[in-house]
């Protein structure tokens, strides 16, 4: 839970990180723009924004744990 309190405070913001948790869960962008009463593709583009985020962190050595970017 350290991780997600760093990201939350210097990198993601907090819709940024519910949208790539939500994603990543399985949820479609679909689903979670009615959800969250936005257009799919703004969820689409907030998701691919924390994802390269993520991956710029992961690749920095941020996380002792790996990360699938597999997807």
């Amino acid at each position: 839970m350290d991780q997600i309190k760093i990201l939350m405070e210097t990198q993601l913001t907090e819709r940024e990180l519910i949208i790539f948790l939500l994603v990543e869960s399985g949820m479609s962008y679909r689903d979670l723009g009615k959800r969250l009463m936005t257009n799919h593709s703004n969820i689409l583009r907030a998701y691919e924004n924390a994802k390269s985020k993520m991956d710029k962190m992961a690749d920095g050595g941020m996380f002792s744990t790996a990360i699938n970017k597999g997807k």
